[in-house]
């Protein structure tokens, strides 16, 4: 287990790293805007200083701030800490768009889901593993129950740990705004990318 001082400069090395290779990306293909970058947070970096410090590397890099998307998970976006809501309040007043990540494996009040300023909810693989196959018939209203509530809401949904066209298809099927997985891709390093 790390220390929270060490997940708060990891979390914002990979950050700043993320934010300077997305800058690189645009210059060197001249598709300035074409893509968005997605990063995790990790609970302990939700202090203070984050939003400053999530503040100054768009800037240091050059990157609008809708074009960032900080996911951090329920148990992060609904714990009931005043601080934590109102540096979530606070990201979002400067266009940075909030994911709830894992979203359906935590205990999520919809009341918080509907006050606070989120973007897009990340549906949890654990439900897209067996979105095809003999479970089918119980996943299947789950994810459109959740993808109603995005839209009902004006949330993107998006579904994680797509792996196969099957899921692929069925997700679409439901609604789905957005899909992540490997079918898409590895995770890579730019020089892969």
């Amino acid at each position: 287990m790390s220390a929270p001082g060490n997940e708060n400069r990891l979390g914002a090395y990979i950050r700043r790293r993320a934010l300077t290779e997305l800058h690189d990306l645009d210059a060197s293909t001249g598709a300035a805007g074409a893509l968005d970058l997605w990063v995790n947070v990790s609970p302990h970096e939700i202090d203070a200083s984050f939003v400053a410090g999530v503040l100054d590397d768009l800037t240091a890099c050059g990157v609008a701030p809708d074009r960032l998307t900080l996911e951090i998970t329920e148990r992060v976006a609904f714990r009931t800490i005043d601080p934590g809501i109102e540096l979530i309040d606070e990201l979002s007043s400067h266009g940075i768009h909030i994911a709830v990540d894992d979203f359906g494996t935590g205990f999520t009040s919809l009341t918080q889901l509907r006050t606070l300023p989120l973007a897009r909810i990340k549906i949890d693989r654990s439900f897209l593993a067996d979105i095809v196959g003999e479970s089918a018939s119980r996943v299947r209203p789950l994810i459109a129950g959740i993808v109603q509530i995005g839209r009902l809401l004006e949330l993107e949904v998006v579904t994680e740990g797509i792996e196969t066209q099957e899921q692929l298809d069925a997700v679409r099927e439901l609604g789905a705004d957005l899909a992540q997985g490997h079918l898409f891709s590895l995770a890579a390093f730019q020089t892969r990318a």
